[in-house]
């Protein structure tokens, strides 16, 4: 039976590299963007395998739209063997005397908020097949790693982030659902700029990697693209 991967975020960067990763070993891939009709990438990949991939338009900061593709997924297979949490955003760079709660709010919503939102809206899809959680962090939301300041929304979204991912292992462990933290690296795309150290096909290439080595053992935990354990 082929394995159905849902992917938000997949209209570029590491969610339309993951996008293709999968697709070409096999999966049925459902990919997810806010605005997919200004993908060429994604539609050029539909024309070439059109019958493992879905485009669906989500966005995670809206209930009713969670909701929306939520049944949509209800209606399109019996279950979802890896959901990837991939969509986020960067935020606000405006130091702490001017960050306004606002600014703070809008991309705690979007990084964990949002989430948690899809999370728990295709959890049954997920615990029906014993499926697998990801979520996309980052080593900027470590308190450990943390030895510069500043980016206090994207600093503190992935944190809760990781919290997030932590207590949904501990929850469901039992239950062979498994939960991945993955820290990407310093990637090659819109957010990471052109002066990042790795492309988007090595850092996904490595983080497919941890994935498919996922057990009991490693879940709930934060790994690296390259298979270092990270701390918290």
């Amino acid at each position: 039976m082929t394995e159905r991967v849902f992917i938000t975020g997949a209209n570029r960067g590491i969610g339309l590299g993951f996008v293709r990763q999968y697709l070409n070993a096999g999966w049925k891939v459902y990919a997810t963007a806010r605005k997919p009709e200004e993908s060429e990438e994604l539609h050029s990949l539909q024309d070439k395998f059109e019958e493992n991939l879905k485009i669906l338009r989500l966005d995670i900061s809206s209930a009713e739209s969670v909701e929306a593709v939520g049944r949509t997924a209800e209606r399109l297979e019996d279950g979802i063997e890896l959901l990837i949490n991939n969509a986020g955003a960067y935020g606000s760079k405006d130091s702490f005397e001017n960050l306004s709660p606002e600014q703070l709010n809008e991309i705690f919503d979007v990084n964990c908020v949002g989430s948690f939102r899809l999370t728990q809206r295709l959890f049954p899809l997920i615990r029906d097949v014993k499926g697998d959680v990801v979520f996309i962090t980052s080593l900027m939301g470590s308190i450990d790693d943390n030895r510069s300041g500043g980016a206090y929304p994207y600093r503190i979204s992935k944190a809760a982030l990781n919290m997030l991912g932590k207590t949904l292992s501990e929850d469901f462990k039992t239950e062979g659902v498994y939960t991945l933290l993955l820290h990407p690296g310093w990637v090659k795309t819109r957010m990471g700029g052109e002066n990042a150290k790795i492309d988007v096909e090595t850092s996904v290439t490595g983080m497919r990697k941890v994935i498919s080595q996922m057990d009991l053992e490693m879940s709930g935990k934060f790994y690296a693209y390259d298979g270092e354990m990270r701390l918290w």
